[in-house]
């Protein structure tokens, strides 16, 4: 007879046997999967035996149905295939789709072990990057601190080198696992992304994820009549919980002191930060991650939630939410690194500055006086520029007001990092035409992700 094959994240997989009646299927809000019999409930789909096939439903819930990609009310189940129901993922398997089982859960245990490996080694590099940021934040910079940041980026470099080989190992494995399916009649599409869960990332905080697969290494591309992975289920359960994590952010900004808003908000940031580690070098695996690691920098230096914190987070929700459409996605995926012009008279807080900035995947060019930062303007290209107030030879405020006098930088992002964080400050920035002001003292997650947040403003042009 044939089975579903239902994929749960936390217990496994489970099979049930379509003996002939209706099924509906769907997850509940404690994260357990559901099989209900001869009834119609709250379900995302359902499927009944008809006419000798198969045929499933849509039952309209908040989140859509696919068949190996593509949208569907209702539609026969053409043979094997891969379901994402809602939020429910699992792979239909007719009769002669029974052969290879054995051989595809002996991989996914020997996946399971190097997840466990890959996890290990990404803890220790996590380790050593948590120390540089320790190190480069404005609060506890040391002059003598960067013979230590020197031997933490070997250190870092060492594991990254570990890290590599075993993601080498996953490949080959991920490999050998689709020819068994293959051959099993799950056909070449199917994707086995979730399956290697623990591999993928770059972006934001690259020690806090595993080196970058490449999208076709761990999940095809998509249909032709579905050019786009924004309905993906990876991307679509991000979607879902952004929405929620703008809501904990909501109460966060009437109760900052609130523990349980603040428990609750970095639980479901948790819960993102998995999904989007599958996601590879994508921009909302790099936005989830820096926002990821700007909370837990906010835990371990502080005892209080600043309200610039909240505001970052709130900018990074947004922007996920406006990248996280049908539209939006393709274009965010194909981006190239940004560039950012930092601008600070202190040499050792601009060698930090720049530093973190490379160290997200962004290029960066520093310069220490306002004559040099024009004269790099006005020959290069550049998505966002970090600008100090209190430089020696030009007031950073007047500089602004250069800077949108120049066609190619009228409308490039503009950030004040500065010790001068008055409200009246702040007003005169942005009458001169700043985009956003970063106050002293300050985290580098928390530069690092606005560096991001701007540069794909800019570049997608969202407004």
């Amino acid at each position: 007879m044939p089975k579903l094959l239902v994929r749960h994240p936390e217990s496994g997989d489970m099979t049930f046997t379509l003996s002939g009646e209706r099924i509906t299927i769907g997850r509940h809000s404690d994260n357990d999967i559901r099989i209900a019999h001869d009834t119609v409930s709250k379900h995302h789909a359902e499927i009944i035996f008809r006419n000798g096939r198969h045929v499933i439903r849509d039952l309209g819930s908040t989140n859509c149905s696919f068949i190996e990609g593509v949208t569907f009310s209702e539609a026969e189940l053409p043979g094997a295939c891969r379901l994402v129901l809602g939020t429910v993922e699992c792979d239909f398997l007719p009769d002669e789709a029974s052969v290879g089982t054995r051989e595809i859960g002996t991989l996914r245990k020997m996946i399971g072990v190097l997840r466990r490996q890959n996890d290990e080694l990404i803890s220790r590099v996590s380790e050593q990057k948590n120390q540089l940021a320790i190190l480069g934040s404005v609060k506890m910079f040391r002059r003598d601190a960067e013979s230590d940041i020197g031997q933490l980026r070997q250190q870092v470099k060492e594991l990254t080198v570990d890290r590599d080989s075993l993601l080498d190992e996953n490949r080959a494995l991920l490999d050998e696992l689709h020819g068994l399916r293959t051959a099993a009649g799950l056909g070449a599409s199917v994707q086995v992304a979730r399956i290697a869960a623990g591999g993928g990332g770059a972006g934001f905080a690259r020690a806090r994820f595993t080196p970058p697969i490449s999208d076709t290494a761990i999940r095809p591309a998509p249909l032709a009549i579905l050019p786009s992975p924004a309905l993906d289920s990876p991307f679509q359960e991000i979607s879902d919980l952004t929405g929620r994590l703008r809501a904990k952010a909501s109460a966060l900004v009437l109760h900052p002191a609130g523990q349980r808003a603040f428990d609750e908000f970095t639980a479901i940031l948790g819960d993102t930060y998995r999904i989007a580690a599958i996601l590879g070098p994508h921009p909302v695996a790099t936005i989830v991650s820096g926002l990821d690691t700007l909370f837990q920098d906010t835990t371990r230096l502080t005892p209080a939630l600043a309200p610039g914190t909240i505001q970052t987070a709130i900018q990074a929700l947004v922007l996920l939410s406006h990248i996280l459409t049908h539209d939006m996605l393709p274009r965010a995926g194909k981006l190239a690194p940004a560039t950012v012009i930092a601008v600070d008279d202190d040499p050792d807080l601009l060698a930090v500055i720049t530093a973190s900035l490379e160290i997200t995947n962004l290029r960066s060019i520093g310069c220490a006086d306002a004559r040099a930062a024009l004269d790099t303007l006005q020959d290069n290209h550049c998505d966002v520029i970090l600008l100090d107030i209190g430089l020696p030879d030009m007031n950073g405020l007047d500089m602004c007001a250069s800077i949108r006098g120049l066609p190619k930088h009228d409308r490039t992002p503009i950030v004040f990092v500065t010790g001068d964080d008055t409200p009246q400050t702040r007003e005169r920035s942005r009458r001169k035409g700043a985009s956003d002001f970063i106050g002293k003292p300050f985290t580098m997650a928390e530069l690092t992700l606005k560096a991001h947040i701007w540069a794909l403003k800019n570049r997608l042009d969202v407004a």
